[in-house]
């Protein structure tokens, strides 16, 4: 049995009569329990689902975090990562790679970047993209790329981003989990270029 010292009646809400802890509470809780790639998940996927944002998050740490106190330690580090992030990303996929790029030295790309040709026409939306490198990255997983009209569709869209002139680079889950270094190596790629 636990008890909290710091539960005050706003961290509680009620999902169908049950009061439970707010997101926020819940995934700094995690922290104490959890390893940090689980905890990192859960926070990255509340983000997503606009169950809380990053400085919710970020105000109930601080308010909680004292000497002694089990979990601050693993989400802190994970809520200064994400503070440097430009926007939601869309997809696990995409936070594992967001994870990579913060390992290096170079920037964040901008998240969900909207391109436009010459006449102002909209060409797709990109995972990541680095404007100032005419660089693309996307991030592509079989659950929602590979059926026959995402994949023309992507295709489509890289060929005409490339008639741009921008670079399209594109990672996978496999990639981003068991070779790293090479996703690194494109981030270095676009910036030594």
């Amino acid at each position: 049995m636990h008890e909290s010292g710091d539960l005050r009646h706003s961290d509680v809400i009620q999902i169908d009569g049950i009061p439970v802890t707010s997101a926020e509470r819940t995934v700094v809780d995690l922290g104490a329990s959890a390893p940090p790639w689980f905890v990192a998940k859960c926070l990255d996927t509340g983000l997503r689902m606009r169950l809380f944002d990053i400085w919710k998050v970020h105000r109930f740490m601080c308010r909680v975090a004292k000497p002694g106190r089990t979990g601050i330690g693993t989400i802190r580090p994970l809520i200064d990562e994400r503070l440097t992030w430009d926007g939601l990303s869309e997809s696990h996929l995409e936070d594992l790679f967001r994870r990579v790029v913060s390992t290096t030295m170079y920037p964040m790309p901008d998240s969900q970047h909207n391109l436009y040709d010459e006449r102002s026409e909209f060409v797709g939306r990109f995972d990541f993209a680095y404007p100032e490198r005419l660089s693309i990255i996307e991030c592509d997983s079989e659950g929602f790329h590979m059926d026959p009209v995402s994949f023309q569709r992507d295709r489509e869209k890289q060929n005409r981003a490339q008639m741009l002139g921008w670079t399209v680079y594109r990672v996978t889950w496999r990639h981003l989990v068991d070779d790293p270094d090479a996703v690194r190596a494109i981030i270095a790629t676009i910036w030594t270029d």
